[in-house]
């Protein structure tokens, strides 16, 4: 059996530096929607207020219309369909710690090609 996502899948991205902040603005750049999990308060803000990541790449501004920000991870991980990690990897289980939801791939996002 194979899977397809459905036709616009909600996209999620875990991380907040120079790789996350890169990778939103293209995606939201080519019309896509963005759950953007920043655990930094301080970009959190700046992402929110001004578009913008104060601490990494600030001088690419964001487009907000097409940005929700959350610093709850299971909030970004229960909207999205797709999952980016965006940090570096020795950070991987630090980000994810305070993670309770599934990461399973039977999601609703998914439907079956027969």
């Amino acid at each position: 059996m194979s899977m397809i996502l459905k036709e616009h899948p909600q996209i999620g991205v875990i991380g907040y530096g120079s790789w996350a902040t890169a990778l939103v603005s293209v995606i939201t750049g080519n019309g896509h929607r963005i759950n953007w999990h920043i655990r930094n308060q301080e970009v959190l803000e700046s992402v929110n207020k001004d578009n913008v990541n104060s601490k990494y790449l600030s001088d690419v501004e964001l487009d907000g219309s097409l940005i929700t920000v959350s610093d709850n991870i299971n909030e970004v991980v229960s909207e999205s369909d797709i999952l980016i990690m965006a940090m570096p990897s020795a950070y991987l289980g630090n980000f994810l710690s305070g993670l309770t939801v599934s990461l399973s791939i039977n999601s609703l996002s998914l439907q079956s090609k027969a």
